[in-house]
């Protein structure tokens, strides 16, 4: 992956305040759009991220397991509903916990879960990577890859692609040396299975903490293993600063690696904290100063716009929003999820729909390009993706708490380009605009509202119907 860019939309320190919840009716204010001039320059020669591996979230490995039904509303009989709405979605890039008890004997509803939530994966379309979760132990790797195996050979689940070893290692005890063990023993038996070669492995799952002594480890010493790194991204949800930093931080990292050290990296976990106050919701918790769960507000899937166009701006490889839908994890109650809850017959919050513009507007594979801003507009944010050949899509966002003008130039001539928008109608939802083309010289002018995001696409889709 090129690292020729660095972090160039910096400017995202100058928010303006946002839309709070997708209930809100308020109108905000119109002005005439008056383009003047060239606000953002494509050079499809300048790539970014050579394969990007797509959008995506995470699938919870419980949700067929008696524990999810009884505490989220599951059930055989709305499992339907469930599955038609996660299809839908169309998660480009997933992942899916494997824990070690889906080895006891006592539970075999664990593994079975989890083998029908990689089927799930595997109907999505997705390229899935599968985590190792809990108490990553050298001796258990050997029956870890033999799962692998099962999955790829036995039941023809081709969709896994990826796996990784450990969740947030730099948060737990092992020690820098026993993780490349772990691999080690691992990817041996994968060359015993003779699948190495279907299979990237992909190490990290970092956490802030000390993230740099494990990149360092990782490139000097495990480069000859690793096929890709990955970190994770959480931060509060009026915290201007730490989703720029963050990424800006692991770029730092990255650049200080030696050409055969310097691999793809990927945000596998990412997401928005809300104010903590009692109540059901406090996890991730609610939007500040309100009784308003934070993962259901237009606020929440505004900022993971932001979030997407700046990943892409500096070079990540794919995303995974943590997570999907709503299933038990471990003892406490989390709300992160796209769709909510089957006791509310799965509703489908603003960050579903946002996402889903995302996951259609673009296919894997695709390469992110070169989107320079030609004069400064801190509350203009752009990024653009192509296939190489005849598609291209333009993500464009302002921050403004107006509608905006914008002008791209630098894309083919005479290209007519469908309009997806999120957030047009201020309730959370897409709906197609007008379209529009370049002209002559390849410029193209749009208006994109306060309170959303617009997708200029070469791509067709079809939004669905009745899915609520």
């Amino acid at each position: 992956m090129k690292r020729n860019i660095i972090l160039s939309f910096a400017v995202l320190l100058a928010f303006l305040a946002f839309g709070a919840c997708y209930e809100d009716d308020h109108q905000p204010p119109k002005v005439s759009g008056v383009h003047t001039g060239v606000d953002f320059e494509v050079d499809a020669s300048l790539v970014i991220t050579e394969n990007f591996l797509g959008f995506g979230t995470q699938y919870n490995n419980n949700l067929y397991t008696t524990r999810t039904y009884e505490s989220d509303g599951v059930s055989e009989g709305n499992l339907f509903d469930l599955e038609k709405k996660v299809l839908e979605l169309g998660s480009q890039y997933v992942r899916i916990f494997f824990d070690k008890k889906c080895w006891d004997v006592g539970t075999p509803e664990y593994f079975s879960s989890f083998v029908r939530t990689v089927e799930l994966a595997q109907k999505t379309g997705a390229l899935v990577n599968v985590t190792y979760w809990h108490s990553s132990k050298a001796e258990d790797m050997s029956a870890f890859a033999d799962v692998i195996y099962d999955l790829l050979e036995t039941r023809h689940l081709t969709c896994v692609k990826q796996v990784t070893i450990q969740n947030e290692v730099n948060s737990t005890q092992i020690t820098l040396d026993n993780y490349r063990t772990i691999y080690t023993v691992f990817v041996e038996k994968l060359k015993d299975w003779g699948i190495r070669d279907k299979i990237q492995i992909v190490g990290g799952d970092l956490i802030q903490d000390n993230q740099a002594i494990w990149f360092n480890y990782m490139a000097k010493n495990m480069s000859n293993i690793l096929d890709g790194y990955s970190s994770h991204i959480y931060w509060d949800h009026w915290d201007l600063t730490k989703p720029v930093d963050r990424l800006s931080g692991i770029v730092d990292n990255l650049n200080k690696m030696e050409k055969n050290e310097v691999k793809p990296c990927y945000i596998t976990e990412y997401g928005i904290r809300g104010q903590k106050i009692s109540g059901a919701y406090d996890n991730p918790g609610y939007l500040r100063g309100t009784e308003i769960p934070i993962g259901r507000t237009n606020e929440n899937a505004f900022k993971h716009v932001t979030f997407h166009i700046n990943a892409l701006n500096t070079g990540f490889a794919g995303l995974i929003k943590w997570d999907c839908y709503k299933a038990k994890y471990d003892n406490g109650n989390q709300y992160f999820s796209v769709i909510g809850s089957g006791e509310d017959g799965y509703p489908l919050y603003p960050s579903y729909w946002m996402t889903w513009v995302f996951t259609h507007t673009c296919k894997p594979g695709w390469k992110v390009i070169s989107t320079q801003a030609v004069k400064a507009a801190s509350h203009k944010l752009c990024a653009a993706m192509t296939d190489g050949e005849s598609n291209y899509t333009i993500y464009a966002q302002t921050t403004a708490a107006v509608q905006t003008p914008f002008t791209v130039t630098g894309l083919p001539a005479d290209m007519k380009f469908r309009v997806l928008a999120w957030n047009d109608d201020l309730m959370g939802g897409v709906t197609e605009l007008e379209s529009v083309s370049t002209d002559e010289e390849g410029k193209v002018t749009f208006d994109v509202k306060a309170d959303g995001f617009i997708a200029l696409t070469t791509l067709d889709f079809n939004i669905p119907e009745e899915l609520e």
